[in-house]
């Protein structure tokens, strides 16, 4: 236990020195265990945008894989661009720059009011880890499309309010088709809310969910705020 606590004190000294070696040049081997050392550092800091970092970044690492098995080149150029992001991520957090981490609520406007989607939008946002939180009635002046390629791009949790309105809403049908491709990259993690288990989409339902109470938002919100950043 000691030895752990004390890892974790060190982390973001760790993380600084795995940086500040850089990417080794030429094999591909050695550039490979540098960043799986960086991950496994970011995963042991205190730093929660680290930690949620870490997991996304080993889920694209399945990308390097596909390269390595059929050499498909945009499958590696797509990891190393994603590789290039994290590091930049992690030395911004190591530096004390602001790190944008953004959530994305999906959801039809037909709940909005049932579901207090502004609320629940500034309550999260009271988070110092949390940068922003995308909804559209917030930004409803912009074009539905560019609204979700320009939003969905830059988050990184995608929180679906399953309904039965959600689920034949045209609009929040392509934010879940696009948040599933993101999700697929590494670049993106789902998260539902639900009320009634039934209304969570098919695609939807290997994803761990946070159930809404209507009578207790608060608490609510603290259940949603730790599965955003659980370990």
């Amino acid at each position: 236990m000691e030895n752990h606590s004390n890892q974790k004190e060190d982390s973001m000294e760790n993380i600084s020195k795995i940086l500040h070696k850089r990417p080794p040049q030429g094999r591909f081997r050695d550039q490979l265990f540098w960043l799986v050392d960086l991950i496994y550092a970011c995963k042991a800091s205190n730093n929660l945008v680290l930690k949620e970092e870490a997991k996304l970044m080993e889920k694209a690492l399945a990308h390097l894989s596909d390269y390595l098995e059929t050499g498909n080149q945009a499958a590696l150029d797509e990891a190393t661009q994603r590789v290039e992001q994290f590091a930049r991520i992690v030395k911004s957090a190591v530096t004390g720059v602001i790190i944008n981490f953004n959530i994305f609520l999906s959801y039809s406007t037909k709940d909005s009011d049932f579901f207090e989607i502004p609320r629940i939008a500034k309550m999260l946002e009271s988070y110092k880890e949390i940068s922003k939180v995308y909804y559209w009635e917030k930004d409803s002046g912009q074009n539905i499309i560019e609204y979700m390629e320009e939003n969905l791009e830059r988050s990184k949790v995608f929180i679906y309010f399953c309904s039965q309105n959600s689920k034949i809403s045209k609009s929040v049908k392509l934010e879940r088709s696009a948040a599933i491709q993101l999700q697929q990259e590494g670049k993106m993690r789902i998260l539902p809310v639900f009320q009634d288990p039934t209304d969570i989409p098919l695609l939807i339902k290997p994803f761990l969910g946070v159930e809404f109470q209507k009578d207790n938002i608060e608490g609510f919100i603290q259940n949603l705020y730790k599965e955003i950043f659980r370990s």
